[in-house]
């Protein structure tokens, strides 16, 4: 038709395209096969389970991480396949990062019987996901940052850019690097606390994990007006207010003793 201009992809256009789809199916099975294994080995076996009897002690412990690590492990895989749909493989480091991610969910369940490793484990988990965020402004810089200069400033400008000004709710900026980052940070924090303080109830730091995994997913889907997440004020008074309830659970608790 007149006035259409038809763009034919080129062989390498479709060589990457085709990549990506490769490297997408390969995260696809290796998720399933990490689930089955992991959730095999957890709970499948476990002593209550073969034994026919309800579950005590760390029995339990076992179960709510195993809960956690469903719930993180099916949230993220949610979000990540709305995230490449948008922003291919077409590079190798991101799809590195999601391929360990991957072993990375399973060994958590395979590790729910024994309390100390899943928040560290956590940890990695969203310090990856800061990693491969940071990896895709870089590789797809125009679609965080909607100024006109994105794409012929220099990449590492340009993440620095979206962090930066993100943090005071730029226009044109994408806030969910920030939002991975900011809650990390979270997760870091309550791993600190954890160590420091080791009778730190196990329950009550499954819940504050549980319940900062909802706020950043929450912050990551949230859309008004145009643009993404919380505003850099909610999104403090909810990561500060979550940190206040947990140091304040542990002074009540007794697991955090005054000096």
């Amino acid at each position: 038709m007149p006035g259409i201009v038809v763009r034919r992809m080129s062989d390498r256009e479709k060589d990457k395209a085709l990549q990506a789809g490769y490297r997408l199916d390969l995260v696809r099975r290796l998720f399933a096969v990490a689930i089955s294994l992991g959730v095999g080995a957890a709970i499948v076996r476990a002593g209550w389970i073969t034994q026919g009897r309800l579950p005590h002690g760390q029995e339990i412990e076992q179960i709510a991480i195993v809960l956690l690590a469903l719930f993180v492990t099916v949230l993220s895989w949610d979000g990540y396949l709305m995230s490449v749909d948008k922003k291919p493989l077409n590079d190798w480091p991101r799809f590195a990062i999601d391929v360990f991610l991957v072993f990375t969910y399973m060994f958590l369940l395979v590790t729910s019987n024994n309390s100390n490793f899943w928040l560290p484990i956590v940890c990695i988990m969203y310090a990856l996901y800061v990693l491969w965020d940071a990896l895709s402004v870089r590789q797809f810089p125009t679609f965080f940052d909607a100024s006109p200069e994105a794409q012929k400033r220099a990449r590492i400008l340009t993440v620095a850019r979206v962090y930066i000004l993100a943090i005071g709710n730029g226009n044109g900026i994408d806030r969910g690097p920030l939002i991975t980052l900011v809650w990390a940070i979270y997760f870091f924090a309550l791993l600190a606390i954890k160590w420091r303080f080791p009778s730190f109830n196990v329950f009550a730091a499954i819940s504050a994990a549980t319940v900062g995994m909802i706020f950043y997913r929450w912050d990551k889907a949230l859309h008004r007006k145009g643009v993404r997440g919380f505003s850099a004020l909610e999104r403090g008074a909810a990561f500060t207010g979550l940190l206040f309830a947990v140091v304040l659970f542990g002074f009540l608790s007794g697991a955090i003793q005054k000096p």
